[in-house]
Parts: structure tokens; C-alpha cells; sequence
């Protein structure tokens, strides 16, 4: 009866190892790093930038960004893209967590950059010496989340709709 019984526990130590020693094999998906949102990210030593994308109308194009400062002392981060002359700045204030380009803030404009929806752009974010170069997804207001943010069409491009069609058609006919 002993003997059963240190089978059956031996068999169950056996189980259980060989069934949870796949776990040392096999990727962990929470240990890879990934970007949760739209944007994508950019470290630069002690200043993080999260979920950065360019929105676009085509012709005009704003960076929006959260930055979190984790260092002692405010830091300056320098934005250059390709068709930039000088970079632009954005400031982060010491061990805070600031976002660009939201109703709460102005959005960082790019000028120059004529970049279309549903492209990608090469930015380089730089700190003193430490730089990080990220592709950086373009996107338009079509999304609710960025529709009240994103760059608005330049005045002159007059739009029809349906119903200003309508009324035009009223009045050449005398209604």
C-alpha cells in the first residue's frame, strides 16, 4: 500500500512538472514591450515619450505626444523630421507627465512636414546627446479620439455637400 501511494504521488510530481515546464520554454507575451495605442514610443534616457503620432490633413500636420520626465531637472526635447529647418522643442517639467497636442495643450505643429494620412514619418526626439529616431504613424480626425484635435482643411477649399446643392438648385429654379 505504501508503494501505491508514493506511485501516485511520485506520477502526480511528474504531471505537474511536465505540464508547467512549458512555461520555461515558451515567450511570455508580458515581458515584450509594445506600444498599447495608435502611437509609438521613444525613450531618451530619463524622459519617456508615449503613444507619439502625426496628424494630418494632408497639408498642415501637429505632433501629439505624452511625455513623462522621471529626472530631477526639466528637459528640453528637440523634434526634427525631414523637411524641418530648425527642430522643435517641447519642454517637460521635472518627475511630471505631460501631454502635447491634447484640448488641454496646443499642439506642437510641424511645419513643412505634408505628410498623408495613413503614412509613416521618421522624427528624431533628442535630450543632450541622447537621441531616439521613431517612425511615426500619420493619422487624420477620422478617428473620434483625434477628431476635434487634427488639423482642420485650409480656408479656400470650399466643400459641397448634398444639402448646399440642394439649395442652390432651389433658387436657380425660382423655389
Amino acid at each position: 500500500m505504501k508503494s501505491r501511494a508514493l506511485a501516485s504521488v511520485a506520477i502526480a510530481a511528474a504531471v505537474v512538472a511536465g505540464l508547467s515546464a512549458c512555461n520555461l520554454a515558451a515567450p511570455q507575451a508580458t515581458q515584450k514591450v509594445y506600444d498599447p495605442s495608435d502611437g509609438v514610443s521613444a525613450h531618451l534616457d530619463d524622459v519617456v515619450l508615449r503613444n507619439i503620432i502625426v496628424l494630418s490633413n494632408g497639408e498642415e500636420a501637429s505632433l501629439v505626444f505624452t511625455g513623462v520626465n522621471n529626472g530631477a531637472e526639466a528637459s528640453t526635447v528637440s523634434i526634427d523630421y525631414s523637411s524641418s529647418l530648425d527642430p522643435v522643442t517641447a519642454t517637460l517639467d521635472p518627475g511630471a507627465m505631460e501631454s502635447f497636442g491634447t484640448e488641454q495643450n496646443d499642439a506642437i505643429e510641424l511645419p513643412g512636414l505634408h505628410a498623408a494620412p495613413g503614412s509613416n514619418t521618421t522624427i528624431t526626439f533628442s535630450i543632450a546627446g541622447a537621441s531616439d529616431e521613431a517612425t511615426v504613424p500619420v493619422l487624420d480626425g477620422a478617428l473620434h479620439e483625434y477628431s476635434t484635435i487634427a488639423p482642420t482643411p485650409t480656408a479656400g477649399a470650399e466643400e459641397t455637400t448634398p444639402a448646399a446643392e440642394d439649395a442652390h438648385d432651389d433658387e436657380d429654379s425660382g423655389h
